[in-house]
């Protein structure tokens, strides 16, 4: 299938005009950005990304909050402007949220068991509570707000546990015949681990050229149950969920294996970000509009 070119991409003169006034609104108290009417009608759609927590020290209390760049690169390729989302209070969330277009729940260790039901596998590596409970909150206000979505990897797993679901805690110890997950090879990195096949009739389906391919892979969990309205869109020989879509969300993908650090087949996983993002240019046009009507009424 022909995919459509994606918008020509701002330049930096852009990027940061935007970014201050971002900065503005954040910094004030007003419900949106401070900035005259139309400043951001052709201005890239913000996308906000979660990130790994590493402490400090051994033992510190003090984390340092990580937005890797491979997704920086894969969103402003597609003509998004990626923000890191770092740990903040409920209200402070929502705040953030209130700014952002889409967001993009990254990769990490693994969610604690307990979350939904279920006593640790001894391979579990837990994700630190404090990314966890944010991650968590992040992806049930979106949820609530029906923003695009993108899951990767852990964030494919947080969605489906938010929803519901479960997980296979160690997919080399529970699963038969099972291929390579969890393959750090640079030429599996660069090229692809293990195929998936695309579920046909689902958003995936429509939007990569082949319905088969290698992909690169970095986990030992996967879906088990699937949660509350989600369908399976992509599996491995094994039968491993590897993708899963949300037919009655506006967007909403979840994606096991790592389409931003994939770079062979060039341009393979283009389809996918470009989708998410014109996805989460059509919400933010949503919400102007709610905006400008709500304003309207008000005179």
């Amino acid at each position: 299938m022909s995919v459509p070119p994606p918008a020509s991409r701002p330049s930096w003169t852009t990027w940061l005009s935007l970014a201050l006034v971002l900065a503005s609104g954040c910094l004030s108290n007003a419900p949106g950005p401070s900035a005259p009417a139309g400043t951001l009608a052709g201005a890239p759609p913000v996308i906000g990304v979660t990130g790994p927590v590493f402490p400090v020290d051994e033992g510190s209390s003090s984390g340092q909050y990580v937005m890797k760049s491979a997704y920086r690169d894969a969103l402003v390729a597609a003509g998004a402007l990626p923000v890191h989302l770092v740990p903040l209070p409920q209200e402070g969330l929502a705040q953030v949220i209130d700014r952002l277009d889409g967001i993009v729940l990254t990769g990490g260790l693994d969610i604690n068991p307990a979350t939904y039901g279920e006593d640790p596998h001894p391979t579990v590596a837990l994700l630190p509570r404090e990314r966890q409970e944010f991650d968590f909150a992040v992806a049930r206000e979106a949820l609530r707000r029906r923003v695009p979505l993108l899951g990767i990897c852990l964030g494919a797993q947080e969605l489906n546990v938010v929803l519901g679901g479960s997980l296979v805690q160690d997919i080399p110890s529970e699963v038969e015949g099972q291929v390579t997950h969890r393959n750090r090879e640079p030429e599996a990195i660069r090229q692809g681990a293990h195929p998936v096949t695309l579920v046909e009739g689902t958003l995936l389906a429509q939007l990569y050229e082949r319905q088969t391919f290698n992909v690169t892979s970095l986990h030992h969990q996967a879906v088990e149950r699937i949660g509350e309205g989600l369908v399976v869109a992509a599996r491995s020989p094994d039968g491993v969920t590897e993708a899963f879509v949300h037919p009655q969300h506006p967007f909403l993908v979840g994606v096991q294996f790592h389409p931003e650090l994939q770079h062979e087949p060039e341009g393979l996983h283009a389809p996918l970000f470009q989708a998410f993002v014109d996805a989460s240019r059509r919400y933010r046009a949503q919400r102007q509009g709610l905006r400008q009507a709500a304003a309207t009424d008000q005179h």
